[in-house]
């Protein structure tokens, strides 16, 4: 009988993780689908973990926001009509959050042979002294070190700007699934008004 238990359980938790992998899987891909990940550090490299994490968190975001809003204490007439008033303001922090992501991505990386390449805040000193040569351009500058960002800029700075998008692109995506998830819930919650 215990065995039956821990195998039901063991199932019950599958099932809910593989569904909030679904859900945040699904926001990332179509709901903020426009943000592309945090390139690596290091040229070359795949850049395999903001984008799990985002959709983990996302995931996870978009479930208990749900849950919440489907408690007995928001389900008051005071409180739904504030829930449309909260919808646009977080879609508004959902597009400044993804614009500012935008932008600082597309000011801290380059493109090199179709892939996206990482730019570091400071030079090192062989990096500086190469970076001064008339009509060098970052890619050639790159080519140079044989494809290693972290003898043209330094680690430090690279780490930096790397955790600053990478958390940029977490938080846009979450705050674009609580705002999926509010949505969804007025668009249903007018549906089932309208039957009734």
């Amino acid at each position: 009988m215990a065995n039956d238990d821990d195998l039901g359980q063991f199932k019950g938790l599958v099932t809910a993780g593989t569904a909030l992998l679904s859900m945040g899987a699904f926001v990332i891909t179509k709901w903020t689908g426009f943000l592309k990940p945090p390139p690596p550090i290091y040229y070359g490299q795949s850049a395999d973990f903001w984008l799990p994490l985002a959709t983990v968190c996302t995931g996870v975001t978009c479930a208990l926001t749900l849950l919440f809003l489907s408690s007995k204490r928001i389900r008051a007439a005071k409180l739904k009509g504030l829930l449309g008033l909260t919808t646009f303001i977080v879609l508004v922090v959902f597009f400044l959050t993804s614009i500012a992501y935008d932008q600082q991505r597309s000011k801290w990386t380059f493109t090199l042979q179709g892939e996206t390449v990482l730019i570091g805040d400071r030079y090192t000193e062989a990096g500086k002294a190469d970076s001064k040569t008339p009509g060098i351009s970052k890619d050639i500058l790159l080519k140079d070190f044989g494809y290693h960002s972290d003898e043209v800029w330094m680690q430090k700075g690279l780490q930096r700007r790397q955790m600053r998008l990478g958390i940029c692109y977490a938080l846009a995506a979450v705050i674009g699934g609580i705002c999926f998830s509010l949505a969804a819930w007025v668009v249903l919650n007018s549906i089932s008004g309208l039957k009734q």
